[in-house]
């Protein structure tokens, strides 16, 4: 079993977005697609993670963020239409970013982490929905990383709910 990871300029854009397809299904071991925010198109474009940071910071600030989330949308929504994707692929997305930018942010740090993950998340609905990829039905998966400081251990969880859809993600800090 192989795992493919692709960064961001790997998902910049449809075309870029078609050759990721035309990579995975071009070998059958390749059961694993991990992938990261769209990156930039070009160098006068912007990442993006750095616009949901933008969104983030926004409504930690106490504004409500949607014009920035706007931006986020209009980005997906280009590479959704270029794809020749269906409505419904594009309004999964626009939902799970109208209501992560609306979420409670008496955490900051936490609020911070679900913006920037709706990066991830998303490319991986956008993939998803592009018909070259071959998809078979994933099991739940866990995936636990530490990291080990002077005086702590920091722990990152990850579960994956398949059938709802679902990715929990649980983070311990222990000093000592």
């Amino acid at each position: 079993m192989k795992v493919a990871k692709f960064g961001g300029s790997s998902l910049a854009s449809a075309a870029q977005v078609r050759k990721v397809g035309d990579i995975v299904t071009s070998d059958s071991a390749r059961k694993i697609v991990v992938v990261s925010a769209p990156g930039k198109r070009d160098k006068a474009d912007t990442k993006v993670t750095d616009l949901l940071i933008a969104a983030a910071e926004a409504r930690i600030a106490g504004g409500d963020g949607q014009a920035e989330i706007a931006r986020v949308i209009a980005r997906y929504a280009s590479i959704a239409e270029e794809l020749g994707l269906p409505a419904a692929a594009m309004e999964e997305i626009t939902r799970n970013l109208r209501e992560r930018v609306a979420m409670p942010c008496d955490h900051p740090a936490c609020f911070m982490d679900a913006m920037k993950a709706a990066g991830e998340d998303n490319s991986a609905r956008l993939v998803w929905s592009v018909g070259s990829v071959t998809r078979t039905a994933a099991p739940p998966l866990s995936i636990i990383h530490g990291e080990v400081g002077q005086r702590s251990l920091l722990i990152h969880a990850f579960h994956t709910f398949p059938e709802s859809g679902t990715v929990l993600r649980t983070q311990s800090l222990f000093e000592f």
